[in-house]
């Protein structure tokens, strides 16, 4: 949730895979204009090498 309690979400069927939160982290980033920080829980696809590869 943004500061002016703006929610960016999508809605997929099926299972979310990294790949697809990568990609939502992509799109996401392209709208901001100041440092903003991703607070993600330890769920098995926020902590893939996928994921820790792009933190780098």
């Amino acid at each position: 949730m943004g500061c002016k309690n703006q929610l960016d979400s999508e809605i997929h069927q099926g299972s979310i895979d990294s790949e697809i939160v990568i990609k939502f982290l992509y799109n996401f980033s392209k709208n901001l204009d100041k440092l903003t920080v991703v607070v993600m829980a330890q769920a098995s696809i926020h902590t893939s090498n996928k994921i820790l590869e792009k933190l780098e």
